[in-house]
């Protein structure tokens, strides 16, 4: 269905919020503190496909756009030694995001 372009990036990105819960953003819209971006580091972002976004009460909140990579999200806790909750982005949003760093 996606090679005969009968889903869209938009159908699989509500598809995938919706199965697992995750909440939507655009993190083209956040302005990124210095010390959060320091917590992942630009080349871990893009390995990763995260972006920080925000650090409140010690609980990073970061953006994917694969939240299927559950290996890389434990790899990323487990580097980061933090806890964070997981918000779902476009992919073109996200790689723009994290280029803008």
């Amino acid at each position: 269905m996606i090679e005969k372009n009968l889903l869209k990036d938009e159908d699989i990105f509500n598809f995938l919020k919706d199965e697992f819960g995750y909440p939507a953003v655009d993190p083209t819209h956040f302005t990124i503190t210095p010390d959060v971006l320091k917590l992942i580091p630009q080349e871990l972002a893009q390995e990763n496909k995260v972006l920080p976004l925000f650090l409140i009460e010690n609980v990073l909140t970061i953006a994917t756009s694969d939240p299927t990579a559950i290996i890389a999200l434990d790899d990323l806790r487990a580097k980061l030694k933090i806890k964070f909750d997981v918000m779902l982005c476009l992919p073109g949003k996200l790689d723009e995001a994290i280029e803008a760093l």
